[in-house]
């Protein structure tokens, strides 16, 4: 009867004997042929970048990022590497332009690009949080009467590595949660921690906007530190996405 044979040299291919355990094993041989390890290489590659698709996945469910857009393509336009400096970015322009979309797919590839392994063990994503601002302003308001922690709710959106603040400018907070959404800018900002935010708003629309039932100036010093010297503001133009497809 036949035995095995490798595919790439040919050579007979028998059995060896593994202690595991403290107990001796029969097991098939392997070839070490250039082919077969070349083989092996290509084996654990997949498998390594199926680990890191695993866990960059789960980072994204976690984050808060609604589901139709798990799927979003991984930016390809270089806005990432922006975040990965430490920079925000900035994206206003019509409803349906892609401007979430676009964010969406900005922080999956931010993400994918530090998920990474410590050791040679599992690979480990970064926390990053979306939220959309008409809900955070709304979970604002919960703490403020009572139905929530303040101090948790913010603090996670301090520290997270990235932040999507989507929708900002639709809703206009109350001047008790201005201030609280500039705590939450200030510290992201002064520690360098990157945050992408969408609106329908340009930068000096979103200050009044923000400003109409609060402080001017908390208003003028949020959008400062959104939209300034290291900060990328991009427009996006266009037909409404959401008439041609779901997104």
């Amino acid at each position: 009867m036949g035995g095995r044979t490798c595919p790439h040299c040919g050579r007979a291919l028998g059995t060896v004997t593994r202690s595991i355990g403290g107990r001796p094993y029969e097991v098939e041989e392997s070839c070490t042929c250039d082919g077969a390890l070349a083989d092996v290489e290509r084996r654990r590659a997949a498998e390594a970048d199926a680990a890191r698709v695993r866990a960059a996945s789960g980072a994204v469910r976690r984050s808060g990022m609604p589901e139709r857009f798990w799927s979003v393509p991984r930016d390809g336009d270089g806005l990432a590497a922006l975040a990965a400096r430490g920079f925000g970015l900035y994206l206003y322009g019509p409803v349906g332009t892609g401007k979430t979309y676009t964010a969406c797919g900005v922080a999956k590839a931010w993400v994918w690009d530090h998920t990474t392994t410590y050791d040679g063990r599992e690979y480990v994503a970064p926390p990053f949080r979306y939220r959309s601002v008409p809900r955070l302003l709304q979970e604002m308001r919960e703490c403020y009467d009572g139905h929530g922690d303040q101090a948790e709710l913010a603090g996670a959106l301090m520290r997270c590595r990235l932040l999507v603040l989507d929708d900002m400018g639709q809703e206009s907070p109350t001047e008790w949660a201005l201030e609280r959404l500039w705590e939450i800018v200030d510290q992201r900002w002064s520690n360098r921690r990157p945050t992408v935010v969408t609106s329908q708003c340009s930068p000096a629309q979103l200050v009044q906007r923000l400003a109409s039932r609060g402080s001017l100036r908390t208003a003028e010093s949020i959008v400062s530190r959104l939209c300034g010297a290291e900060s990328e503001v991009r427009r996006i133009d266009g037909p409404d996405r959401r008439a041609q497809s779901d997104v």
